[in-house]
């Protein structure tokens, strides 16, 4: 048996909804910018860290992005596969 009745978020006014919606994000975009400051005081340790992982990396020799991606390229089905996961699993997360 269909209702037709109204949940409670339907039966508030058009204005009320897109007013909360724009407190909603505008809220959110605050928070975004806030960590981002704070993330920019840290840009040079984080250099830092980049040269030494990347330093590791070759000191391990492990191949670098371009041939991994290059490789993975070449095989459909593994990209079929890592699509399915960013889709079901990644994306979600």
């Amino acid at each position: 048996m269909a209702t037709t009745e109204k949940t409670r978020v339907e039966r508030r006014p058009l204005w009320w909804r897109i007013g909360h919606e724009a407190l909603l994000l505008g809220a959110l975009w605050i928070v975004y910018t806030l960590g981002r400051a704070l993330a920019g005081r840290h840009v040079g340790s984080a250099d830092g860290h980049a040269s030494q992982v990347w330093g590791l990396e070759r000191d391990l020799r492990m191949p670098d992005e371009a041939r991994v991606q290059g490789w993975a390229l070449a095989h459909s089905t593994l990209i079929q596969l890592a699509n399915q996961y960013y889709k079901f699993e990644h994306w979600v997360a």
